[in-house]
């Protein structure tokens, strides 16, 4: 019940007008130049999409634009590769042990397919990729459970969790008809429920479904222009462009927002620790303590966009397009 009130009270606080903190004549455009960092660039010639950190916050695996998966040591600034198949994209790292997650393109067919394989390779081993018995949808994401058991996937039947030790996946949101169709990938908001982004009738809504199949669908955002994502705890962070506002991100169920100054782009979450570090259009990475609210600017490259925390929230990773069509791996250190 604790739960649902406060699903109730996100819904209620959605649709009322949140009072934006207010910024002083020195932070007038939410910048502080003493909260930039020095940032490395040491990996060129990757695709535009997220990082992602294993768990001892020292390695990254990275989706190349071209020859397959590589994985970056951020401790001696190393590359290696991880595959060599140039149709393998979203990797994840599990977040307790060496194991990474990626989808494989039908090779016969790879601009215009939209059927992919899930693969689970160990990093020290990435000769044994490991299949599993799912058709995903090409370049869709990836997303581990906590405890690195299952897999959260957008298959080509709908949105379904995989099972790892016993290899079975289970379908908790099938693709529907015309008026209701899947339009992004899904995200685990607790051990029991997860996100999944839908359009029904042209209007996108996020919806909370119960991995168990047993409850309805509850709907969380049907504003135009608004996205959610999990922060930890049952807690949902969303991004939304009320017409009559600036950009806002809403926090928690209690309606507390923090104005960001301008369109966000991609953002990434730092549960344990409240933070949440955003891409924002025209003005690169913003730094946000969602205690005290003021964002404050970490990078003023406006290309710099997919931002990923390390699991111990020392370290940033994002990519920065270098020129035309090239993008980089950066790493900017907080501490």
């Amino acid at each position: 019940m604790d739960r649902v009130r406060a699903i109730q009270a996100l819904l209620v606080g959605w649709g009322l007008v949140c009072a934006p903190i207010a910024a002083t004549a020195e932070d007038a455009d939410g910048r502080d130049p003493s909260g930039r960092k020095t940032v490395n660039c040491p990996v060129q010639d990757v695709a535009p999409s997220q990082p992602s950190w294993a768990p001892n916050s020292q390695e990254l695996v990275l989706d190349g634009v071209r020859g397959g998966l590589r994985i970056f040591s951020t401790k001696d600034s190393v590359t290696r590769q991880l595959t060599g198949d140039a149709h393998d994209s979203s990797p994840e790292w599990s977040p307790v042990d060496d194991r990474i997650a990626y989808v494989r393109a039908a090779p016969d067919d790879w601009s215009s397919s939209d059927t992919a394989t899930l693969l689970v390779a160990r990093a020290g081993l990435p000769e044994k990729s490991r299949a599993i018995a799912i058709d995903v949808v090409s370049g869709s994401a990836v997303r581990w459970s906590k405890d690195g058991t299952k897999l959260l996937v957008l298959a080509k039947a709908g949105v379904s969790i995989v099972d790892l030790e016993t290899g079975l996946s289970k379908l908790v949101f099938p693709r529907t008809g015309e008026d209701v169709s899947l339009s992004g990938d899904p995200l685990w908001y607790d051990e029991e429920h997860v996100l999944v982004e839908v359009r029904e009738a042209g209007q996108p809504k996020v919806l909370l479904v119960a991995i168990d199949g047993k409850s309805t669908t509850t709907k969380l955002v049907t504003t135009v222009g608004y996205s959610a994502k999990p922060g930890g705890a049952g807690v949902l962070l969303a991004i939304g462009y009320p017409a009559d506002q600036a950009p806002l991100l809403r926090i928690g169920d209690d309606g507390a927002a923090v104005v960001l100054h301008g369109p966000v782009r991609s953002y990434d979450v730092d549960a344990k620790r409240n933070r949440v570090v955003a891409s924002v259009e025209g003005r690169g990475l913003v730094l946000a303590d969602l205690a005290e609210g003021r964002p404050v600017s970490l990078t003023d490259d406006a290309s710099d966009a997919s931002p990923a925390w390390a699991h111990d929230g020392r370290s940033i990773a994002f990519v920065r397009r270098t020129e035309k069509d090239t993008y980089s791996l950066c790493v900017v250190r907080l501490e």
